[in-house]
């Protein structure tokens, strides 16, 4: 498991993507276990923390030259 999830994560010059992706991967595999084990009531307040969580934080992506053009504005 956790070659795959450090192979969602992606670095490039600047930011790293796929933290959000590995993540997901991570928590999906503890709901398993939790289900595993016959501790629903664990399974679903990982599920819920995560979709929370996920949809609170979602990063809003910019087309890469949208994300260019707010970079020049805000250094000139």
């Amino acid at each position: 498991m956790g070659f795959i999830g450090a192979g969602a994560i992606i670095k490039g010059r600047v930011k790293i993507h796929g933290l959000a992706t590995a993540v997901s991967l991570w928590v999906t595999v503890a709901i398993g276990i939790a289900a595993s084990y016959q501790l629903f009531a664990l399974g679903i307040v990982l599920s819920g923390t995560t979709l929370l969580v996920l949809l609170l934080l979602d990063p809003k992506k910019l087309h890469p030259e949208e994300a260019d053009n707010i970079d020049r504005e805000k250094s000139g």
